[in-house]
């Protein structure tokens, strides 16, 4: 990836957001886009930012597992100095936990650790805006077939936007999309599996969207084995 990938930090300790933001640009393979001292903050302008990386604390007003639970598709590290805390983060699957005080060593392995996971992630399509173009798999959210043009995909991200993949067909797609977190529900559509939350009736299921808002998504009959083998705990 040409560019450094981007990150937030989030820490109601301005001296301690100082010395982590320090630490991450002397390191060098990140970029801080933003650092809030406030999470209610931070969750009401996470959506409108590009970073995929979230450096959060967990002692604040509002418990850094109830903010990093808020955020659907994002890579979470946790920089604390309540290392009892640890087996917290890791029951929702964050990337990893830094202890306070801060060693370089650890925060850099740290870093390795969230990179090494993204760059596997990453997949290169054609798309409308340039030849080929590199997509955070785990931040797309659903694909659909474009209206205008059926052999094009209709790429939906967790940031709201849309990227149009040119002249792809699904089993072209669910052959680059990582496997076991994407899964084909109905003849026209694509949906990864971790932004799927409820089953809404025998033919629909809900799917997390931006601000969680929810889309109902149709599950048809023939892919219901498939998706219920990836989800039992929905199944009625």
């Amino acid at each position: 990836m040409k560019n450094k990938p981007l990150c937030i930090l989030v820490d109601d300790v301005e001296l301690n957001l100082d010395a982590l933001k320090r630490e991450i640009e002397e390191i060098g393979l990140l970029e801080v886009e933003r650092v809030f001292t406030d999470p209610d903050k931070f969750l009401a302008k996470v959506s409108d930012l590009k970073s995929e990386i979230i450096f959060l604390d967990m002692e604040m007003h509002i418990h850094g597992i109830e903010v990093a639970q808020k955020l659907k598709g994002k890579k979470i590290i946790f920089v604390s100095g309540h290392t009892d805390e640890a087996i917290k983060a890791f029951d929702i699957d964050a990337i990893d936990f830094v202890p306070k005080p801060i060693l370089t060593s650890r925060l850099k392995q740290a870093i390795e650790k969230v990179l090494k996971q993204i760059s596997s992630s990453v997949i290169v399509l054609r798309t409308e805006d340039a030849r080929l173009e590199e997509i955070l798999s785990e931040s797309i959210v659903y694909i659909t077939t474009n209206v205008d043009d059926k052999r094009d995909k209709d790429i939906h991200m967790n940031n709201g936007s849309i990227i149009t993949a040119k002249q792809y067909g699904f089993e072209d797609l669910v052959n680059v999309l990582p496997p076991g977190k994407f899964l084909k529900i109905n003849h026209s559509e694509i949906v990864n599996l971790s932004f799927v939350t409820k089953l809404m009736s025998k033919d629909l299921i809900g799917i997390n969207l931006k601000d969680n808002k929810l889309k109902e998504v149709t599950l048809g009959d023939n892919y219901k084995a498939a998706f219920f083998e990836h989800k039992p705990h929905l199944k009625p």
